[in-house]
Formats: structure tokens, sequence, C-alpha cells
């Protein structure tokens, strides 16, 4: 599908930071047009439970951060090793 897939992590990271930023966004956004009053500068009644949904795409966009290359031939145990100890 890509022609290069060297640039494939760099396109996952960027895709997904600005998804889970705009949902960010957004979700404050709709809370300080329609839930806070005028007279206050922040966005009031805006709770965790509403981010729990954009935590899955974060994660991916934190593993593509992650640069964790092994080297072939590694056997899944050593694989498996080495995940756990980084």
């Amino acid at each position: 599908m890509f022609a290069k897939t060297e640039f494939l992590p760099a396109r996952v990271a960027v895709l997904t930071g600005l998804a889970v930023l705009a949902y960010v966004v957004t979700v404050y956004l709709i809370f300080f047009l329609t839930y806070t009053p005028l007279n206050i500068d922040h966005a009031g009644g805006v709770q965790g439970r509403y981010f729990v949904i954009a935590l899955p795409m974060a994660a991916i966009f934190i593993a593509s951060m992650a640069n964790n290359d092994l080297p072939r031939g590694l056997g899944a145990v050593q694989a498996a090793s080495v995940g756990i100890t980084v």
C-alpha cells in the first residue's frame, strides 16, 4: 500500500498525535461553549471520563514515538525479556 515503509511510523505518529490533540481540544471547546458560565475563564464540567476513549489512540501515538527496533534473529523469549526490561 505504501511505497516506502520507513516513513510509516512517522506517519502513524503524526496522524495519531493530531487526532488525540484534536479530540482533547474538541472536548474542551464543547464544554466551554455549552457548560461554562459567561463570567468564568476556564472550561467547567470537563472530567477524565471524557478522555478514556482517546487512550487507545494515545497509546498508539506513544508506541509509534518509541524506537525499539530489535535485531534480526532474536528469539521470542529474548525479545520479550528485552521488552520487559526496557
